[in-house]
Order: C-alpha cells, then sequence, then structure tokens
C-alpha cells in the first residue's frame, strides 16, 4: 500500500472519478511511466475510478483499471518510444465517463485532447510539466524544433487549470517562457525501501561481475538515451581501482557499449523488483 490514514487527502474527498492521459506507459520504464504508475495506485488505494489512455504498446489493464490503448508512432532515434497521436475516440470516451478530474501526465500530443475536452465538458484539467522536449530536441540533433515544441506545450499547458513542476527551479524557467498557473509537486524517495541497510555482499558481488572487490563501485541508474548523457561517465571507468556498472537499457545501450569497450564497464540491462 502506498498510504495510510494519515496522509489521506480530505480535501479532494470529492473527486471520485479520473480521467489520466499519459504519453508513456508500461510495459516501457523510464520517469513518466513510474509517476503514472504510482498515481494510479494511490488514486486505486483511495477507491477512485479511473479510466486511462496510453500508447497502443501500453499494457490493456491495471489494477482493475481500463487501459485504452490509441495508434501511436515510433519516435525517430528512440525506438523505444511511441508517440500516441490525437484521436478523436479520447473526448467520446471521456464524455461516456464523465471523470471529476482529467491528469495529463508529459503532455506532447495525445494529451491535447484531454485539455481540449476539459475545457469543453469544464472539467478540471491538471498537467505535469515533467520531460523537458525542447532540451531533447537538441540532444537528437533537431535544435531547430525546441522553440515550435515550447510554443505548442505552452499552448496544452497554459490551456489546463494547472500545471505541476517537479522542482522550483524548473516553475522559474517554465514561468519565464510564459507558463501560467504552475505549481509545486516535488518528489519523493521511500526511504524504507531503498536504504542502505538492504546492502548486501551479494548484490556488491553481483555488480562487480568478476572485477577486483576491492574496486570503487560506481552505478548509473537510468535510461540509456542520448539526454541521460551517460558517455561523460567514460572518464571515471578508465580511473584505476574504479568499477563501474551501468544499469538500465535503452535505444543508445550498444553504441554505449562500443564506446566503453577499452573499460571493464559492466551493463546489466534493466533490473526490476527488489533488485
Amino acid at each position: 500500500t502506498l498510504i495510510d490514514d494519515i496522509h489521506t487527502v480530505k480535501p479532494f474527498d470529492k473527486v471520485k472519478k479520473v480521467a489520466i492521459l499519459t504519453e508513456s506507459f508500461l510495459p516501457k520504464v523510464d520517469g513518466v511511466v513510474k509517476t503514472t504508475y504510482l498515481t494510479i495506485r494511490y488514486l486505486q488505494e483511495t477507491g477512485r475510478e479511473l479510466l486511462i489512455f496510453a500508447p497502443d504498446i501500453a499494457v490493456s489493464e491495471i489494477g482493475g483499471s481500463q487501459v485504452i490503448n490509441l495508434p501511436s508512432v515510433s519516435v525517430p532515434q528512440a525506438p523505444e518510444t511511441r508517440m500516441a497521436l490525437p484521436n478523436p475516440v479520447v473526448a467520446r470516451h471521456v464524455e461516456s465517463f464523465q471523470p471529476d478530474l482529467i491528469h495529463l501526465f508529459s503532455p506532447a500530443a495525445m494529451a491535447v485532447n484531454g485539455m481540449a475536452i476539459g475545457r469543453h465538458l469544464n472539467i478540471p484539467v491538471i498537467a505535469n510539466y515533467q520531460t523537458d522536449l525542447p532540451g531533447y530536441s537538441s540532444q537528437y540533433g533537431y535544435p531547430m524544433l525546441s522553440e515550435p515544441i515550447n510554443r505548442w506545450l505552452r499552448y496544452i499547458h497554459n490551456g489546463c487549470h494547472l500545471t505541476l513542476a517537479p522542482t522550483r527551479t524548473i516553475i522559474r524557467q517554465l514561468q519565464a517562457a510564459g507558463y501560467h498557473r504552475v505549481r509545486h509537486w516535488g518528489r519523493g524517495v521511500n526511504t524504507v525501501h531503498f536504504n542502505p541497510s538492504h546492502a548486501t555482499p551479494a548484490m556488491r558481488e553481483k555488480l562487480l561481475n568478476g572485477r577486483d572487490p576491492n574496486s570503487l563501485l560506481c552505478i548509473f541508474v537510468g535510461r540509456l538515451a542520448n539526454e541521460k548523457r551517460v558517455d561523460l561517465l567514460h572518464e571515471v571507468a578508465k580511473l584505476d581501482g574504479v568499477a563501474l556498472t551501468i544499469i538500465g537499457d535503452g535505444a543508445l545501450r550498444e553504441e554505449l557499449e562500443d564506446l566503453f569497450a577499452d573499460t571493464d564497464t559492466y551493463f546489466t540491462g534493466y533490473l526490476i523488483g527488489d533488485e
């Protein structure tokens, strides 16, 4: 369970039904998926009825809540990412569902439907700003798209009743770029699950993967993509006495394995569950 009585938010008791539009969802693994999944679990555990919209590679159901899969296209240079396109079926389903709240997770394309139908039906709409798409466009070699993407995202977010941002630095950046009604929704770490007390010699041995047991073990955990700049760890991996382990996967893995081939860096792929 994610909650207890002390953390139940009483002012939102009137919110019984929530429509969620997420640009990324399971089985894909990234920050947007994690935030969406934890929010869904919280809403389910507090008795809300959910209707979820996601790209067509997503699961069709989660925790008893229906996931409506929408046609999507692959994203150049990020084949593991699928972008669902705006689709009129969203409006039909939302109008039939009659939610008390619409929540957009990292809106980019399909989520504009949620903003539009929310305005049409006078339903409150909240949007998360979580992915720096204007910045990513430069990382992937399309800097000329940065400003058009920013204008498009500003249009979506300013059409919502509230935008939630993960840090106060990002809030200031968004406000400077013309975004309105931006509030802070901070992130936390489960200090029971992620705790040094769980460290074991067996896990250290696994992450060292046969390297010197006296090494300084350094790890990177995340998606292997251009914007993560994992390549900057190459110099670290070449230091004497350092054992670098890269945990995660993504479109850049093969390229990174070639880059780090002159070191003893260990790529684990995805680790899930207690690992």
